[in-house]
Parts: C-alpha cells; sequence; structure tokens
C-alpha cells in the first residue's frame, strides 16, 4: 500500500491538500467565526427542541448536553 504525503484529518476520506491547508491558514479568522456561529445556532436548536417537547427525556438530556458543550448526535 502505497502511503499519501498530504495528511488525513480524523475520518476524512481523501487527504487534505496543502492548497485547502493554505486557504484555511489565511482565512483562520472568518473560519473561526463561521464555526461559532455553528456553534451558536446548535445550541438555540437544542434549546428550542428542551422547550417544545418537555415530555421526552431522552430528548432534555441530550439537549441539555448539546447546550452545555457544543456536541450534537443522532437521537
Amino acid at each position: 500500500m502505497v502511503s499519501s504525503p498530504l495528511p488525513t484529518i480524523n475520518a476524512l476520506k481523501q487527504p487534505t491538500s496543502d492548497a485547502w491547508v493554505e486557504q484555511a491558514r489565511t482565512n483562520l479568522d472568518i473560519i473561526l467565526l463561521h464555526h461559532s456561529h455553528s456553534e451558536r445556532k446548535a445550541a438555540g436548536v437544542s434549546l428550542n427542541f428542551m422547550f417544545r417537547y418537555p415530555s421526552n427525556a431522552k430528548m432534555l438530556s441530550e439537549g441539555v448536553n448539546s447546550a452545555r458543550t457544543g456536541r450534537t448526535r443522532t437521537l
């Protein structure tokens, strides 16, 4: 098996190109701002579900965890 000279990040199926890495480094402020907006939106959606479905204990538990940590997972 031939190893790729480009790094593979986590579970990506293709190696990360040098051009993409350079773009990311050049625009790190934009990437971080977009990421923070996405995290904020995900936390808001979790809170909305918690108030919309208060009788669903599993959803409440997952929603609280998601809102606290910013991590979401499929229920």
